[in-house]
């Protein structure tokens, strides 16, 4: 399996929001997973679950 990555994706400009997202360009099946950090927002970042994307 080859993951690719595309890493602070903004999608809100105003707040300055940004996503990475993963995928296998392998599989024609299309899915998603939303992670959601579950902490407060005050510790931590986006980067901590990026081992989920590609085990």
């Amino acid at each position: 399996m080859t993951v690719q990555s595309k890493l602070d994706v903004v999608y809100d400009d105003k707040n300055e929001l940004a996503l990475d997202y993963y995928w296998d360009p392998s599989i024609t099946n299309k899915g998603v997973l939303i992670d959601i950090h579950g902490g407060g927002w005050f510790r931590g970042d986006k980067s901590k679950d990026s081992d989920w994307a590609i085990d």
